[in-house]
């Protein structure tokens, strides 16, 4: 057993007899049919109007040829006030010519009927005009899903980056890169003792501004975000746009990150009373990028070792005398315009006794302006010719 589908249908026809003819082939239509008319007949444009307006009809079955309005000026009316923008309408009218016809389909009609209406013929164009109006839903549906997609978006990537992603890939299925990028990681380190100071409202708004403002840096530095957790933030450059200088881009970032703790402590230490103390880290290497979860819930997220190493990096910056430390495979990337010294924390145990460990000291921005203003951007689309990155 099914139910049918009720349709608000205004009829707008000078003709008595006619409006009679109407009446019983839509009587007819509905006893054969899943849809059902919920329908006004007025034999007036200045009534149909008013009906329109009131009723709000999903389709409009209206005569051109109307004594006081016509139903082109109708069309029009309703168009010029923004109203019933989803209502299709049909026209009829006993004037087969061409040139009714075109300006009939031109002033926004969705389709023409001519007089006398056969039942046969208004039924193929009752279903069109139903089928229609069942495309114009799913488009509104997408474009609701796609605005919501890109409000999440908005929260990891830049506004360039959120285009670039939405022209050249969907985000909305479990997918991803495998590529080579660069994780920065921020961690705030007095975060314990600036809890006991304020209650946990203020402290929520304190971490809020501060992530609002390395998130500013971020995108400004052509990278995204991968997470914030409590005390750290974790970002990354490489994925899931590629660039050929993404551990400059990294540390550039980083540097912008030093200027403004170094500008909101001196600004907030008077009702601090404390300095908020941070560590930064940047590791490079091969990762994952992509969706992960389930069909109800998915996750943008990069995966591998470099993430731990950025994490651990930030945190060993403490035991120094510096507030960056970067690992041996971004040092290897910015060799040619760094000076670096290296640091020894060998005596540690784990992987980290592996890796080398480094600082920046000095950096040739001009020089590293000349290297990477020549080299190309890894897209979606020339990522097979640069072969840089795997999609998938």
């Amino acid at each position: 057993m099914y139910v049918k589908e009720i349709i608000r249908l205004l009829v707008i026809d000078h003709d008595a007899d006619h409006r009679a003819i109407l009446k019983e082939m839509l009587s007819r239509l509905a006893k054969i049919s899943r849809i059902g008319f919920r329908t006004k007949i007025v034999s007036s444009g200045k009534r149909g109007l008013q009906q329109a307006t009131e009723f709000k009809p999903d389709i409009i079955l209206t005569e051109i040829h109307l004594p006081d309005i016509s139903g082109i000026k109708i069309i029009e009316q309703l168009k010029a006030n923004r109203m019933l923008e989803d209502t299709l309408v049909l026209l009829m009218t006993s004037d087969s010519t061409e040139e009714t016809a075109l300006s009939g389909l031109t002033s926004g009609a969705s389709d023409i009927i001519f007089k006398p209406v056969k039942v046969i013929e208004l039924a193929l164009k009752m279903a069109n005009l139903l089928e229609l109006r069942q495309h114009r839903r799913r488009i509104a549906e997408m474009s609701v899903k796609l605005q919501e997609e890109k409000n999440t978006l908005t929260q990891f990537f830049s506004p360039d980056l959120m285009d670039t992603i939405l022209k050249e890939k969907s985000m909305a299925e479990t997918s991803g890169i495998s590529t080579f990028a660069t994780i920065l990681c921020v961690e705030i380190r007095n975060i314990e003792t600036l809890s006991t100071k304020l209650n946990p409202s203020h402290m929520a708004l304190l971490l809020s501004d501060i992530f609002n403002g390395i998130t500013s840096l971020v995108y400004s530095g052509y990278g995204s975000f991968n997470r914030f957790t409590g005390d750290l933030l974790i970002a990354t450059f490489g994925a899931p746009i590629v660039y050929a200088n993404d551990a400059y881009n990294a540390y550039k970032t980083a540097q912008g990150i030093r200027a403004f703790f170094a500008e909101y402590n001196r600004k907030c230490f008077m009702w601090l009373g404390d300095e908020i103390s941070y560590g930064i880290g940047i590791a490079s290497g091969p990762l994952f990028a992509g969706n992960i979860g389930s069909d109800k819930r998915l996750e943008y997220t990069v995966i591998g070792p470099s993430v731990k190493i950025a994490v651990r990096l930030a945190s060993l910056s403490r035991l120094t005398d510096t507030d960056l430390l970067i690992d041996g495979e971004t040092a290897g990337i910015l060799r040619e315009i760094s000076v670096l010294r290296e640091f020894n924390f060998s005596h540690l145990k784990g992987t980290m006794g592996k890796i080398p460990v480094f600082t920046i000291t000095d950096i040739d921005d001009k020089k590293a302006e000349e290297l990477y203003i020549h080299t190309k951007q890894v897209t979606y689309d020339n990522a097979a010719e640069i072969g840089e990155v795997e999609f998938f």
